[in-house]
Parts: C-alpha cells; sequence; structure tokens
C-alpha cells in the first residue's frame, strides 16, 4: 500500500476502528473464520500504517499477531489454498519489516 500521497493519521484511524469491529466480532465467535480473517487483515493494514511511518518496531508487532492467526486458520484447513496464500503474505510482511525497510509492502489483495 502506498501512503506517499495521503493522510497517515487519517488512515491509522480508520483502520483502527475497522480493527475494533474485527475484534469484536473474532471474540464473538472464535471458531468464525471469516471473522478470524478480518482481524487478520486488521492487524496487517495497522502494521502497514506504522510500517509507513518508519515505525518497524509496531509493524513488527501488529506482523507477528496476524501471523499467529494465519498460521491458525491454516492449521485448522490446510487444504484451503486462500488460508495458505494468506499465511505467505504475513512472512513476506514479517520479512519486509525485519529486514529493516520502511516501506510498507506493496500487494494489491490482503483483502
Amino acid at each position: 500500500m502506498d501512503f506517499s500521497c495521503g493522510d497517515l493519521p487519517s488512515a491509522q484511524r480508520r483502520y483502527e476502528a475497522c480493527f475494533s469491529i474485527a475484534q469484536l466480532l473474532a471474540a464473538q465467535d472464535q471458531a468464525n473464520a471469516e471473522w478470524q480473517r478480518a482481524l487478520w487483515v486488521g492487524y496487517n493494514k495497522l502494521g502497514e500504517v506504522q510500517q509507513a511511518q518508519d515505525n518497524l518496531t509496531g509493524a513488527h508487532q501488529h506482523y507477528l499477531a496476524g501471523l499467529a492467526i494465519a498460521e491458525r486458520l491454516v492449521a485448522h484447513d490446510p487444504a484451503n489454498a486462500g488460508r495458505q496464500n494468506d499465511l505467505s503474505i504475513s512472512y513476506e510482511m514479517l520479512g519486509d519489516v525485519q529486514r529493516g525497510t520502511g516501506r510498507p509492502a506493496r500487494r494489491a489483495a490482503v483483502l
């Protein structure tokens, strides 16, 4: 995601609002894979904003939380190609942060 022309504080507030809803839904039904995935997306979006602000520690924490969700979803449904792709994205995002790049990953479909 490219935030170069955007408003990072506004993006962060909107992602936080979305994340709060995802947290509520995921907590209500921990077996609902789609709500768990929505939480995964939320962690990644917040991580992207942190990464765009060069807060690699914050981004790393969000991506780690997202990775844990992706790993659980894959463990529950290992044949699901979409879940495998989400796990791959989590590894990629963590790798970018651990490599020390301050640029957010540019991918078309985290959602």
